[in-house]
């Protein structure tokens, strides 16, 4: 082997040494910046005024899709309520676990309502090819006020007589997908 191969070799050896070394400072950074960001977000949450579980809210009437008034009320079934806007890149993420409980087999034991934070023409464009049971919503700045709805994806299960059972800001868990 002459010189110049193995001068080679050898500065081949080094660049791939201080690739692994570079490669793993960026995962342990990226691995901390993870853990810093998520502790951020969750001291933002435990600052966001929410609901809270045994609180009571009353029902609301508001806009369907087709116009109609849509009243809700509490008074015999459990009801989830899945605040959501279209730009939402969290809320595209959560609608597949949304779907999952719409589907789940719960007769009329519960009610699914889908409430939207934007107007009703982006709304219906938006849920046009989603294949939606449930009803869907056009919120109102009073309704989001009153149920606290600061952050979205936001999932609120109201049992009832109106009692707060549950409430998830963010792309909801397998685990709480399941328990629901």
């Amino acid at each position: 082997m002459s010189d110049h191969n193995r001068i080679l070799n050898i500065a081949l050896v080094v660049m791939v040494v201080a690739l692994v070394v570079i490669s793993g400072l960026l995962i342990h950074q990226n691995r901390q910046l993870r853990a810093m960001l998520e502790s951020q977000y969750n001291a933002e949450l435990e600052e966001i005024p929410r609901l809270e579980v045994g609180d009571v809210v009353e029902g609301f009437t508001l806009p369907a899709l087709d116009g109609a008034q849509t009243n809700l009320d509490y008074t015999d079934r459990e009801t989830l309520l899945l605040f959501f806007s279209p730009d939402c890149p969290a809320c595209k993420t959560n609608f597949a676990n949304w779907q999952a409980i719409e589907d789940s087999d719960l007769g009329d034991n519960r009610r699914v309502v889908f409430i939207s934070t934007v107007d009703e023409e982006r709304t219906r464009q938006y849920v046009a090819d989603k294949n939606l049971r449930s009803e869907v919503l056009v919120g109102s700045p009073s309704v989001l006020d009153r149920y606290k709805v600061a952050r979205i994806p936001t999932t609120v299960q109201v049992g009832p007589g109106g009692v707060v059972n549950g409430v998830w800001i963010g792309v909801l868990s397998e685990a709480v997908v399941a328990e629901l």
